[in-house]
């Protein structure tokens, strides 16, 4: 494949998308699958820049936590 996408044909071009779309649905399966995910900060700014589905997901999960009682928290982290 060529690495150059402006010397690429229109059908070369679009088959080179669907190859980043594939890669990227299966980086998205891998990540729910072992609940990982990626974050991008922005120093400059002090904040988050962009995150994975995956790590939204967390982080969300990881407040809800947070919010319970006490002791069904103690529950929930020994099921995991």
């Amino acid at each position: 494949m060529t690495s150059n996408y402006q010397d690429m044909s229109k059908p070369q071009l679009i088959a080179a998308l669907e190859k980043c779309d594939h890669r990227e649905a299966l980086g998205n399966a891998a990540e729910r699958s072992v609940h990982i995910g990626y974050y991008e900060w922005n120093c400059e700014e002090g904040r988050l820049q962009s995150c994975s589905e995956e790590c939204a997901a967390i982080q969300l999960y990881s407040k809800f936590i947070q919010m319970i009682a006490p002791s069904i928290r103690i529950i929930s982290e020994r099921s995991t």
